[in-house]
C-alpha cells in the first residue's frame, strides 16, 4: 500500500494540468456520462442494488462535480 502510495504521488508531482487542459478534461468526462446516463444507471441498479431515482441523482451529482471543477482555476 506504501509503495502504491508513495508512486501515486510521485505521478501526480510530474503530471501537470493546465487550467484549460484540466477543463477539457474534466468537460469531456462530464458530457460522456451525461450521453450514456441511462446505461450507467441501469449498472448502478443492478451492480450497486440502487433504486432509479437514487441511481439517477448519483450520475447527475457526479455530472455536476465534473462541471464545478472544471471552473476551477
Amino acid at each position: 500500500m506504501d509503495r502504491a502510495i508513495t508512486s501515486a504521488y510521485e505521478t501526480f508531482k510530474q503530471v501537470k494540468f493546465s487550467p484549460f487542459e484540466r477543463y477539457e478534461i474534466l468537460n469531456r468526462a462530464a458530457e460522456g456520462v451525461r450521453r450514456r446516463r441511462d446505461e450507467l444507471a441501469l449498472l448502478l441498479i443492478k451492480e450497486a442494488g440502487k433504486v432509479r431515482k437514487d441511481a439517477y441523482a448519483e450520475i447527475e451529482r457526479g455530472i455536476q462535480n465534473a462541471d464545478r471543477l472544471s471552473r476551477r482555476g
